[in-house]
């Protein structure tokens, strides 16, 4: 794995790590709609009845109206809250997160995390897998897991393969950390989110929204020839329950010889909300700690 690639991922799995740290404070912002402060200057969302006016109109929707623009009286909220601050609000979870990044030239850059955690026992379970590929460096795809087991102030990491480590923090030590992470959040990529309606997306009621990213190009020249986002928002609580981005840009319009072309893609998914979650250490843990 080579300096760049590394430097990519431990950038990405540091985020994890405060993600699915254990015992996090996960301070909120303590307003009505999940700790997203309305700001008067950011457009809401308006849903308005069929027959009735839009506010600074003079007519109203059409019976037909696409979604977004007919159903219920209300406003839409389409701000998520942070990550680690949703995450923070529920007894447990499962959550999976990947990145992704690939180019026309072989090269990939990926990751993908699946956490399992609970608040209420203060334990978590998580599995990151890595995968980097530089075709002008590399002679073979490198993958390497890693497994992190939590609880109460042990935490067990194991690499995969043979080796085994335990660190047990002081509470002392371990209130510092949680601190620490907390200072940190992650709020995705969201730009100009169109409401498409009120569904169930996990067993969860969520408001769907879609968007695509804005001013691709307008620096490099690039030409994006796949631009989609989609996510869904906890009704109750405005956390992320799923998130979705697909961006493919070309450095010249298709046909352009010699064009450069790397995609991108990011996913986020939430899942077993609240659903009991039992982690424990395993049992090798312990007897490497005992040899040392």
């Amino acid at each position: 794995m080579k300096i760049r690639s590394r430097t990519l991922f431990l950038v990405i799995f540091s985020l994890v790590l405060i993600i699915s740290a254990c015992n996090l404070p996960f301070l909120s912002g303590g307003s009505d709609n999940g700790g997203v402060e309305n700001n008067a200057n950011e457009p809401q969302i308006i849903i308005v009845e069929p027959g009735e006016t839009i506010p600074g109109q003079d007519t109203a929707p059409e019976e037909n109206a696409s979604p977004g623009e007919t159903g219920n009286k209300k406003d839409i909220d389409p701000d998520p809250v942070g990550v680690q601050d949703g995450l923070g609000s529920l007894d447990s979870y499962k959550f999976y997160i990947s990145f992704k990044t690939h180019d026309d030239k072989g090269s990939i850059n990926d990751m993908t995390t699946s956490i399992q955690r609970s608040s209420v026992d203060k334990s978590s379970y998580t599995e990151t897998t890595a995968t980097i590929f530089d075709p002008e460096e590399d002679e073979e795809v490198e993958t390497e897991t890693t497994y992190s087991y939590s609880v109460d102030n042990a935490t067990c990491t194991y690499d995969g393969e043979e080796d085994y480590e335990l660190e047990e923090l002081s509470d002392q030590d371990k209130e510092m950390r949680d601190v620490f992470s907390s200072m940190i959040d992650v709020i995705p990529i969201i730009e100009d989110p169109v409401f498409v309606g009120e569904e169930m997306m996990n067993g969860i009621l969520s408001n769907h929204f879609t968007f695509k990213l804005n001013g691709i190009g307008d620096t490099s020249g690039s030409v994006a020839t796949l631009n989609e986002g989609e996510y869904w928002l906890a009704v109750d609580g405005q956390y992320i329950v799923r998130y979705s981005l697909k961006l493919e840009v070309r450095s010249g319009a298709e046909g352009t010889e010699g064009a450069e072309v790397s995609y991108l893609e990011s996913y986020m998914d939430l899942t077993d909300v609240n659903v009991p979650v039992s982690v424990t250490l395993p049992p090798e843990c312990f007897i490497v700690n005992e040899d040392d």
